[in-house]
């Protein structure tokens, strides 16, 4: 009799750990397909280092608390003009921008602080089809969590906010 009704219990724990985690799963695919899109039109990596942290990180956007330290490299062997067509202060208004688009009520409150580390790279190759392309780093408590790369191909970074929100909603397709 007791070994039935641990049995039960056992069964109907997992039944409810598979379906609440199908649920989730099936989210977060939903959101990677149609990811898929943006991340297509140009080359574009990411890599996920720390599956549990990325929940917290997540959760962190949500709230807005994280910090962005952000620089633009100039190009070193072509003539630079990235400069006369964005700044890392506009930069980080477009990605405060976005982040917030993803805001969420009351998100779970931690006391971590995310660091938002990115770079936008001016391509130094001569009759390339890529301008540039950006570099994105999440850390956790100066820990990996997610980084992704992308190029952009506008002659003046037109397509840099785009993106911006595809890196931006790769991370949280993760």
């Amino acid at each position: 009799m007791k070994n039935s009704i641990v049995f039960i219990a056992l069964v109907v724990g997992i039944i409810f750990f598979l379906v609440s985690r199908g649920a989730d799963e099936s989210e977060r695919k939903s959101i990677k397909l149609t990811e898929t899109t943006c991340q297509k039109e140009v080359h574009f990596s990411d890599k996920l280092h720390d599956w549990t942290a990325i929940k917290v990180a997540k959760e962190l956007l949500y709230d807005e608390k994280y910090t962005i330290e952000s620089s633009i490299i100039k190009s070193t062997h072509v003539k630079s003009r990235i400069a006369n067509y964005i700044q890392t202060e506009s930069a980080d208004k477009v990605l405060k921008r976005i982040i917030s688009e993803f805001k969420k009520e009351n998100p779970k409150s931690y006391d971590n602080k995310l660091k938002i580390q990115y770079h936008i790279i001016e391509n130094s190759r001569v009759g390339s089809t890529e301008v540039g392309q950006l570099e994105f780093r999440f850390l956790l408590d100066d820990a990996l969590v997610y980084e992704a790369r992308s190029h952009y191909i506008g002659k003046t970074g037109e397509d840099i906010p785009r993106r911006i929100k595809c890196i931006i909603k790769s991370f949280f397709a993760q």
